[in-house]
């Protein structure tokens, strides 16, 4: 019994300062994303296209992923990696991190 309240003892500080520790600051993809015809420059978080089917160009750091419904919800119809660019047919969001 002795060991289990050692160990506890030991134990809630530790939890404490991890749950208490600030988390990592969200940032904003690097670079220019191209949807259909709107520049988006650093890009971060959920994008409607203007017009369905539509081109994407990914010039950031990241990947974006395109989704069958609004809002980045649904099926993922792709995704476009960093650099590279393609054509979604029925993509309604897409979202980059």
């Amino acid at each position: 019994m002795r060991r289990a309240s050692a160990l506890v003892s030991a134990l809630v500080p530790a939890l404490a300062a991890a749950t208490l520790a600030p988390a990592g600051t969200a940032e904003a993809a690097t670079g220019d994303l191209l949807i259909g015809y709107t520049l988006f420059t650093n890009p971060s978080g959920c994008f409607a296209p203007e017009n369905v089917p539509v081109y994407v160009l990914n010039h950031t750091d990241a990947t974006v992923t395109g989704y069958l419904s609004p809002g980045c919800t649904g099926q993922i119809e792709g995704t476009v990696p960093a650099g590279a660019g393609r054509r979604f047919y029925y993509a309604k969001s897409f979202y980059i991190p």
